[in-house]
């Protein structure tokens, strides 16, 4: 026997993540159900570890594990989203949050 690899191991663990999840589109039968098996994993995209692409195998359609959340089409990684909260959350204000984080962009480069 041998070990499995990690990106086995992953799909593994994002099929077990599948069954709790439930379909976000409104028209479909399943809309908001977990656990009943028709949520599945497709892929993972982009390098946060929420960025992964699922699909309802009722309605045929896909959709991020992202998606209904503040990081929905976010373009900056979950790490430094998480440090900008930090800081808000802890009293600095925006200029003093980018300087902390290294942050440069404007909000419209995002």
């Amino acid at each position: 026997m041998g070990w499995k690899t990690d990106k086995e191991q992953y799909k593994q663990n994002m099929g077990r993540r599948a069954l709790s999840l439930c379909c976000p589109f409104e028209d479909c039968k399943d809309h908001e159900r977990s656990g009943k098996g028709n949520i599945v994993f497709i892929r993972k995209y982009g390098e946060g570890n929420t960025q992964n692409l699922f699909k309802c195998k009722t309605c045929g359609r896909t959709f991020s594990e992202r998606r209904g959340t503040p990081l929905f089409n976010c373009k900056l990684s979950e790490e430094k989203v998480y440090q900008i909260v930090k800081c808000i959350t802890e009293g600095n204000g925006v200029r003093a949050t980018a300087r902390i984080v290294v942050w440069t962009k404007t909000p419209l480069d995002l």
